[in-house]
C-alpha cells in the first residue's frame, strides 16, 4: 500500500514489509537496495524527519542499529511522538537503519551505507539542508531544528556562469545603443550520480523549488527542471545563490541546526579480573584495581570536549566491594557526582582487599554511570561489567544473603509504603558465631540503623524515591558481613491526592482537602516559601508539616525550603496552609508566597502536581 510520496533519499517505515512492497514505486529503485544502498557521509551529521504518520513511539530511550553495530544517534521526541532523528556514524558499515526500544525494532530504513565519498580531485559529495515544505501535515517544521541534513550522491564540476537577462534600447541616432536594464544571477553546475534512482531525482527537484533550501551551507535555487531519461545514471543541474539586501550570499547556520542534540557516547566493556584472598603489593591488588581504566574510553560523537567542566555521575556499584578516590580515600555511591577530571583516581575495591577475610567464588557485577555535560545535559547510562574470577577455593568464614518475601531478589518498582523482607541465607563458623544482626536502610548519604533482626521477617517502611535495605550480622569475634542489597524504586504518587483547594484573597490561607487511598501514604511533606525584600522575617504553616521559617534577608528569588518525613493514613483531612509576615516599615505592602507538596523525595518538584497547594499573602500598603 503506498500511503503517501516519501521524498527522501533514507525513508523510515514502522515495518519492513514497506520497504519490500514494490507496488510502491519509490521501493524499485536502484539506490537504496540490497545490492546498492544509498551512500551517506561518513564522520558528518545527518539529520531526517520522521512522517508524523504511526510515529509514535512507547519510551525516549531509543537507540540506532545497522547491522549489530550501534550508531551514535538523538532522537527527538515531542509528547510521544518521534519528530526527527540525528546520527553520525565513525565507521563504515552498511545495511538497513533499525530504530529500537528495548531491543524491539520500531522503524526500518531503506539500505544504507557510511562511506568517504572524496574522488581523485579530493571532491565530496554535496551537503544539503532542506525543510519539507511541500508537505505541511506530514513533516512538522516547530522551530529552526526542523530541517533535513544530509548528503546527496553529487559533485560540483566546477561550472559556473553568470546568467544576464539584457534589455537595451538606442536613444538618439546611429551608436547609441544602451544597456537600460539587466538582471544577473549567478549559477553553479551539479552532476548528481542518479544511476537510474528516480527517489534522488525527485528529492532534489521537489526540495529545490522550497524557499530554503541549501547546498554547503549555502542557500540555492534551482534555475531549471531536470528532465532526464528515466534510466539515466546521471543528470546535471543548475542552481543560483539567493542573495541578501547587500550582495552576500545567504549562508545557513549549521551549528544553530544542531545545538539541540549532544551525545555523551561510551563503549560497554567488560573487565575480566583474577583475584586472590589476600592484600598484595602489586598492580594487581585492590589498591590499584582499575585505576586509569574506569570511565576512561570516551568517545563524543557531537563534539563536546571533555575537561574538568564535565562531571560523572555515578549510578550503581557492584555490592562487593566499593568504589573510592585513591588519594582521600573518600568512598563513592550512587547518584554521587565526580568532576571528570577525578576519573583517574577512581578505583574499585573488591569485598576482601581490606581486610583479612576475602572473598571467594567467581562474580559478574555491574557499574552504571552517566556523563553530564558543561550544560548540564545528562547522557545515556553506560554500563561496565566486571567479571572477577576466585584465584583459590577457600571456604567462606562468614556470609549472609536477604529475599523479598516473595522469595526474589531483584529490583521492586510499585507504590507501596513499606515492604517485607527476610533472611536468605547465613553462613558463620561455628567456633564463631554470630552475636548482632541489624537490618540497614540507604538514607541517600550513608547506610543507617533500622531495627535489629528478632525474626526471619521484617516490615520496612519505604520513604525514599530510591530504598535500599541490607542486613549486617557480626560474629563474636568482630567480624563484620553485609548481605546482598535489595532496591524498591516508588514509580509514581499514586495514592494521595488533593481537592477542594480555597484561597481567600490577601488572607495568606488556603484551605484543601488531602485524600489519601488505598493504603497509608509514607513518604515527604516537602514546603517552600518566598516573600519580598519588604517583608520581614515570615513563616508558612501547614497541617502535618512543620513551621517553615523564611529569613529577613530573603528577596523574591530566594526559596525557603523544608521537608518532613511523614506517615498519613488512609482518610479525608481537612488542611490548611497559612503565610504570616509583617512589612519592614509601615508604609511596605506585605506580599509572601507559600507552597506545600507530598512525594517521594525531599525535593518539592518531584512531587506529582495533584499533590501541591500555594497560598498567597499580600497585603497594600494603607492609603494616607
Amino acid at each position: 500500500m503506498h500511503k503517501f510520496w516519501y521524498h527522501s533519499p533514507v525513508r523510515f517505515f514502522r515495518t519492513l514489509a514497506e520497504h519490500e512492497d514494490k507496488t510502491n514505486p519509490q521501493n524499485s529503485q536502484y539506490f537504496g537496495s540490497v545490492g546498492n544502498p544509498y551512500p551517506l557521509e561518513i564522520n558528518q551529521y545527518h539529520r531526517f524527519l520522521i512522517p508524523n504518520d504511526n510515529n509514535t513511539v512507547p519510551t525516549p530511550d531509543l537507540e540506532l542499529w545497522v547491522s549489530g553495530v550501534r550508531i551514535p544517534a538523538h532522537f527527538t521526541i515531542v509528547g510521544d511522538k518521534l519528530h526527527y532523528v540525528t546520527f553520525v556514524s565513525l565507521q563504515p558499515v552498511s545495511g538497513r537503519f533499525e530504530i529500537k526500544a528495548d531491543n524491539v525494532t520500531l522503524f526500518y530504513s531503506n539500505c544504507i551505507k557510511f562511506m568517504d565519498s572524496s574522488d581523485g580531485n579530493g571532491r565530496k559529495y554535496i551537503r544539503v539542508a532542506t525543510k519539507h515544505l511541500y508537505d505541511r501535515n506530514l513533516f512538522l517544521y516547530k522551530d529552526r531544528h526542523y530541517w533535513t541534513v544530509t548528503n546527496l550522491p553529487a559533485y560540483s564540476l566546477g561550472l559556473f556562469t553568470a546568467e544576464v537577462d539584457v534589455n537595451n534600447a538606442r536613444i538618439g541616432g546611429n551608436s547609441t545603443l544602451k544597456v537600460r536594464e539587466t538582471s544577473i544571477d549567478e549559477s553553479v553546475t551539479y552532476e548528481f550520480q542518479a544511476e537510474g534512482d528516480a527517489n534522488v531525482l525527485a528529492f532534489i527537484q521537489v526540495h529545490s523549488t522550497n524557499n530554503e533550501f541549501y547546498i554547503d551551507n549555502t542557500k540555492r535555487t534551482s534555475l531549471a527542471k531536470l528532465d532526464p531519461d528515466e534510466f539515466a545514471m546521471n543528470g546535471r543541474m543548475k542552481f543560483t545563490n539567493v542573495k541578501d539586501k547587500n550582495g552576500y550570499n545567504i549562508i545557513l547556520d549549521e551549528d544553530g541546526v544542531f545545538d539541540d542534540v549532544y551525545f555523551i557516547y561510551s563503549d560497554e566493556i567488560i573487565y575480566n579480573y583474577t583475584y586472590s584472598h589476600e592484600p598484595e603489593n602489586d598492580t594487581n591488588s585492590g589498591e590499584w584495581f582499575l585505576a586509569n581504566l574506569l570511565f576512561n574510553n570516551y568517545f563524543n560523537a557531537f563534539g563536546i570536549v571533555y575537561n574538568c567542566d564535565l562531571k560523572v555521575q555515578i549510578e550503581s556499584v557492584p555490592v562487593k566491594g566499593f568504589l573510592a578516590h585513591n588519594t582521600t580515600k573518600q568512598i563513592f555511591a550512587p547518584n554521587d557526582v565526580i568532576s571528570y577530571c577525578e576519573k583517574d583516581n577512581l578505583v574499585y575495591y573488591p569485598n576482601g582487599f581490606n581486610n583479612n577475610l576475602g572473598v571467594s567464588g567467581n562474580f559478574s557485577e555491574t557499574f552504571s554511570y552517566k556523563i553530564i555535560d558543561q550544560d548540564g545535559r545528562i547522557g545515556r547510562l553506560t554500563t561496565h561489567t566486571l567479571v572477577m574470577t576466585d584465584s583459590a577455593t577457600e571456604p567462606i568464614d562468614i556470609s549472609v544473603s536477604i529475599l523479598w518475601n516473595d522469595d526474589t531478589s531483584a529490583p521492586k518498582t510499585g507504590t507501596l509504603g513499606n515492604v517485607i523482607v527476610k533472611l536468605g541465607s547465613l553462613i558463620f563458623d561455628p567456633a564463631d558465631p554470630v552475636v548482632t544482626q541489624q537490618w540497614e536502610v540507604w538514607n541517600g548519604t550513608e547506610w543507617v540503623f533500622y531495627a535489629d533482626k528478632t525474626a526471619d521477617s521484617q516490615t520496612i517502611a519505604l520513604p525514599y524515591e530510591f530504598n535500599q535495605i541490607r542486613l549486617k550480622v557480626v560474629s563474636q569475634y568482630s567480624v563484620t558481613a553485609y548481605s546482598n542489597v535489595l532496591s524498591y524504586t516508588k514509580t509514581a504518587v499514586a495514592n494521595i491526592y488533593i481537592t477542594d483547594r480555597v484561597h481567600v484573597p490577601g488572607s495568606g490561607v488556603t484551605t484543601y482537602k488531602l485524600h489519601v487511598e488505598n493504603e497509608p501514604f509514607t513518604g515527604f511533606i516537602n514546603t517552600t516559601g518566598e516573600k519580598t525584600a519588604n517583608v520581614k522575617n515570615s513563616f508558612v504553616d501547614n497541617t502535618f508539616a512543620d513551621r517553615l521559617f523564611i529569613p529577613a534577608g530573603y528577596a523574591v528569588g530566594d526559596i525557603a525550603t523544608k521537608s518532613k518525613a511523614v506517615t498519613i493514613p488512609i482518610g479525608v483531612y481537612d488542611c490548611e496552609l497559612t503565610v504570616q509576615g509583617a512589612p519592614v516599615s509601615f508604609m511596605q505592602d506585605v506580599e509572601a508566597w507559600g507552597k506545600v507538596a507530598f512525594g517521594f523525595t525531599t525535593n518539592y518538584a518531584d512531587s506529582a502536581p495533584t499533590t501541591r497547594a500555594e497560598t498567597r499573602l499580600f497585603v497594600p500598603t494603607p492609603e494616607a
